[in-house]
This record gives structure tokens, sequence and C-alpha cells, in this order.
């Protein structure tokens, strides 16, 4: 029974220290964190930086499209991104070699026209002759006029090509 009795004692004593001691260690340590040491300044008036972070996604107010007039494989970008262009800068260089080569092709069919229409042209003054001594009949000189017809037609559409040459290099240029 003292067994007993001295472990309610010593229960009841650490009960008592727990509740009473250590509250007074508490509240002193309270009173050491509530001093703050103060500083005095002068105000001064300056600009303050503010920093945002955050996450999201950004919109540019105006975009502009870029297009070609052509088609092509670009050989050089001569702008950055962001950078301000004015009407009539080189924006890019584009492989101009298959617009030469189509119109180098284009050409030698202007000149095999142009032979063909010479040609057409002599047969038409032979006809003329031999139809005037009844040697042909009309119709085959009619089909000789209209061949020299259709081969002038021919000519005709390969000239308006050249109201639009091909540049050099292929460069392209803003538009306003």
């Amino acid at each position: 029974m003292t067994a007993a009795l001295l472990g309610v004692l010593a229960a009841g004593g650490a009960y008592w220290y727990a509740t009473r001691g250590s509250g007074q260690i508490q509240a002193a340590s309270l009173e050491v964190r509530a001093a703050v040491p103060v500083s005095v300044a002068t105000a001064t008036e300056q600009d303050i930086p503010i920093y945002l972070r955050g996450l999201g996604t950004v919109q540019a107010i105006l975009t502009v499209a870029i297009r070609s007039v052509v088609d092509g494989t670009l050989q050089e970008v001569r702008f950055a991104e962001g950078q301000g262009v004015k009407k009539g800068d080189p924006l890019v260089d584009i492989d101009a070699r298959p617009y030469e080569l189509a119109m180098e092709q284009a050409q030698g069919k202007l000149a095999r026209d142009q032979a063909l229409l010479n040609g057409a042209e002599l047969d038409l003054v032979r006809y003329k002759t031999l139809l005037a001594t009844n040697a042909i009949s009309k119709q085959q000189y009619d089909a000789q006029d209209a061949s020299l017809s259709c081969v002038q037609r021919a000519i005709c559409g390969r000239l308006s090509m050249k109201k639009a040459p091909l540049r050099k290099r292929g460069t392209g240029h803003a538009h306003g």
C-alpha cells in the first residue's frame, strides 16, 4: 500500500509541476519575445518596384499575318520576331530557281511560237498564190489562215506574261 501511495503522490507532483511550473516559464518566455527593437528613419518619396508573379497566358493586342504572294523554299528570313518593319522592307528571300526555270521554259515556247508564226505567214502567202491559180481549194487556204490566227493568239498570250517580269532573288517585301 505504501507503494501505491507513493505512486499517487508522484503522479500528483508531476501533474502540479506540468500545469503550474511550466506555465510560469511560458509566460516569462512570452515577455522576452514581446520586446522588439524599434528604429527611426526619415520618410522619403521614391518609386517602389512592383513585381507580379503568376501563371497565365499573354495575348498580343495586335497581330499581323504574313503570307507570300508566291510559294517557295525560304532561303533567308530578314527580320526578327517582334521587330518593326515598314512598307518595302525586305522580309524574306525565296528560292527563285523554280520561277527562273519556268520563265526560261516560257521564253523557249515563245521563241518556238514566233518561229511557227513566221512559217505560217510564209505558208499563207504561198497558199494565196496557189488559190489565185486554183491549185488549191478555198478550204485549204482558210485552214492555213486559221492556223496563222491560232499561232498569233498563242503568242499574244505568252507576251502578256512579259508584263509581270520575275524579280531577281525572289525577295519578299513588306506591303502596307
